[in-house]
């Protein structure tokens, strides 16, 4: 970088400022590099880009996602999340799959993304059964934090069987390496599964009074007024 920006680099006032003035270049060379700079344009203009973070001495605070309350959970929720639904391995892993049989390459991508979105305040983590590897991949790469430090979501379908929907909480409990799950959502409730929903309901409540599951909800992509209608029956 020469000496002068050496000599500069010297003069960093602590260990905390010279990390943010590290993300901060990292930053910009990737975006220098994604506009098709040289590289003899990108060391050029990030040397600027030091020298200005230095001389000034203004080091810009790293990015912290802004937060809102999630509803009558009180929840302080991120307003960007870090969703499963195109997050995994396969979307048809086999019977009995574990995070052996997970692409490594994949696993580590995915350790990274987790990683920089808890970094940067995004610690909203969804996902559900139905997304192939997604929670076994999610689970293994949030044992890492504390449980309290980032909500966690999943969804499961309603089954027409209500044992078979209590076999799918407990495994995507499993999946997760969780004891608790914040957020469990009916997946995709619509009106073929409206019949099921009560007996669904009443499991995903016993999971809720033993502290397994924080909060109960569901999502759907029907016409407005029949969400409307499950709501107003209160569940």
């Amino acid at each position: 970088m020469g000496a002068n920006l050496q000599t500069e680099m010297g003069n960093v006032s602590d260990a905390g400022t010279e990390v943010k003035i590290f993300r901060q270049l990292r930053a910009e060379y990737f975006r220098l590099v994604g506009m098709g700079k040289t590289d003899s344009e990108v060391l050029e203009l990030m040397k600027k880009m030091y020298q200005n973070l230095i001389g000034d001495g203004k080091v810009v605070e790293p990015f912290g996602c802004p937060k809102v309350r999630f509803g009558r959970t009180e929840i302080q929720i991120p307003i960007i999340t870090c969703g499963g639904m195109r997050q995994q391995s396969t979307w048809m892993p086999k019977e009995g799959t574990t995070l052996k049989d997970i692409d490594k390459q994949c696993q580590k991508n995915f350790q990274e993304i987790v990683d920089r979105a808890m970094e940067l305040g995004i610690n909203h983590f969804e996902t559900a059964s139905m997304y192939g590897t997604s929670e076994i991949q999610f689970g293994e790469c949030l044992k890492k934090f504390d449980r309290k430090s980032f909500i966690l979501q999943t969804k499961i379908a309603p089954k027409e069987n209500a044992e078979d929907f209590r076999k799918a909480l407990n495994k995507s409990l499993e999946n997760l390496q969780v004891e608790y799950i914040d957020l469990l959502a009916l997946h995709g409730v619509h009106r073929k599964e409206r019949p099921y929903i009560e007996h669904c309901l009443k499991i995903a409540n016993e999971f809720r009074k033993e502290g397994k599951v924080k909060f109960v909800g569901f999502s759907s992509h029907e016409e407005s007024g029949f969400i409307c209608d499950l709501i107003e029956t209160g569940w």
